[in-house]
Order: structure tokens, then C-alpha cells, then sequence
């Protein structure tokens, strides 16, 4: 009877392997879409900078988006070390 079940116990291992290698990866895309919509809010901020007249406008939005841009990186960074 054993000796029936090997091969469907064989083929769910095999399944449990990809779901999870899935999941992980699965996982990480959806991080970097997050850094990425992150990003761009940075980016908005420097264009936003770029537009002001007044110079503490414009270094409050510029280092806005420095202090965003930065933890961006130390994040996407995380992420792919994990």
C-alpha cells in the first residue's frame, strides 16, 4: 500500500516546494512595488522644489525628497539582501 502513495507523495513535495518559492518571490515583487510608488513621491517632491519661489520652500521639498530618495534605497537595499 506504501508503495502506491510514493509517487503523489513525491509529486505534493515537489508542489510544496514551488508554492513556497512562489511565495517568496511573490513576496519581494510587491516590496519593490512599494519602493517604487515611494520613489516617485520623492521624485513628485523634486519637481515640486524646482517650482517654488521661495528658497525655504524649495529646500524643504528638495531635502523632503533627499530624506524619501535615502530611504528608498536602504530599503529596496533590505530587500534584496532578504
Amino acid at each position: 500500500m506504501d508503495d502506491l502513495g510514493v509517487g503523489a507523495r513525491n509529486l505534493v513535495s515537489r508542489q510544496n516546494v514551488a508554492a513556497d518559492l512562489y511565495q517568496r518571490w511573490s513576496v519581494k515583487s510587491d516590496a519593490y512595488v512599494a519602493v517604487l510608488t515611494v520613489l516617485a513621491v520623492a521624485f513628485f517632491l523634486f519637481g515640486l522644489a524646482q517650482t517654488m519661489q521661495a528658497v525655504q520652500l524649495q529646500r524643504f521639498f528638495g531635502l523632503s525628497g533627499a530624506a524619501i530618495l535615502f530611504g528608498t534605497v536602504v530599503w529596496a537595499a533590505a530587500i534584496l539582501v532578504s
